[in-house]
């Protein structure tokens, strides 16, 4: 029996970058390359501010998953674009255009190939729903579409002029967690015959080392297992609701006093930075960052060996 031919189609695609999107896709399609003929379509873009084009165009295999790379035909000024600002239940037609339009990347040439080639492929596994080659492929290929929405609770998540349509006309939603699916069903409309999946992206927990914390020869890492720890890997951005997130941890420690820290370990040390701008923003000083037990770890100075 033939094996199903399936294009992922994501904003950006290769080993230079360690999650978010990109890193889901990744793992998904080298996973099920055994079973599936896979084609990643994707653009020539680095850099998710501006979308510049940093790859070559046209095919290359990584990790044995064939990559098709397409350029985009301009950059985002991101100066501009973040300087508009909208309410979702009363922007204009024009307007909500303009922001998928510039929120990128622009590549009508991958739309183009989706267009011209939809016969050849079984499926098209669209990767998250915020970006143009989602907002413009999932109707090229009717009937074929799915959708990993990785959708959370933003702005643009409320633009249902555009959105709604997209929701309502793909064939499988495959989401990374009940709060996900929960939030999508509060706002939209989903076929009847749209098939729901569950497919997070996984974490490998030991089964085997039973050790008790004791055991542990580090004596910083025994003193948090013994503590209780929080957690957030991920990039600090307005967006992904850190204030809220933070401020939520003051309270937590305000109310309980539990001596619980809170890690946060950042993909580069710009973005540590930008955490802490956001930090101050809610009056956490450094000094009472360590009052809070709130450190600020980057992933890109941290030993590949701490990091497992």
């Amino acid at each position: 029996m033939a094996k199903l031919k399936v294009a992922f189609v994501v904003q950006r695609y290769g080993t230079d970058f360690a999650g978010g999107a990109e890193s889901l896709t990744m793992r998904l399609a080298e996973g099920m390359r055994s079973d599936w003929n896979i084609k990643v379509l994707t653009t020539c873009a680095k850099d998710y501010r501006s979308w510049g084009n940093e790859y070559p165009e046209g095919d290359e295999v990584i990790h044995g998953v064939t990559v098709k790379r397409f350029q985009n035909d301009k950059v985002r000024n991101l100066s501009e674009f973040s300087k508009f600002h909208y309410d979702p239940a009363h922007i204009s037609e024009a307007d909500e255009k303009w922001f998928f339009e510039e929120q990128g990347p622009h590549c009508p040439k991958l739309i183009k190939y989706i267009r011209d080639n939809r016969d050849n492929f079984d499926a098209f596994i669209f990767v998250t729903y915020l970006y143009y080659q989602t907002i413009y492929g999932v109707c090229e290929a009717p009937g074929k579409a799915y959708l990993i929405s990785t959708a959370h609770d933003e702005p643009p998540f409320h633009l249902k002029r555009t959105l709604a349509p997209i929701f309502r006309s793909i064939r499988g939603l495959i989401y990374l967690s009940d709060a996900e699916l929960h939030l999508i069903e509060r706002f939209y409309t989903l076929d009847e015959k749209c098939a729901k999946i569950k497919a997070g992206y996984g974490v490998k927990v030991p089964t085997t080392d039973t050790s008790p914390a004791s055991a542990i020869p580090n004596q910083k890492f025994r003193s948090l297992i013994e503590d209780g720890f929080f957690l957030y890997l991920g990039r600090a951005s307005v967006t992904k609701l850190c204030q809220e997130m933070f401020a939520a941890f003051r309270l937590f420690k305000t109310i309980l006093g539990r001596k619980r820290s809170f890690y946060w370990a950042a993909p580069s040390i710009s973005n540590c930075q930008v955490m802490a701008l956001i930090l101050n923003t809610l009056d956490f000083s450094p000094k009472k960052r360590n009052h809070f037990y709130l450190q600020i770890l980057s992933l890109s100075l941290t030993p590949p060996q701490q990091r497992a």
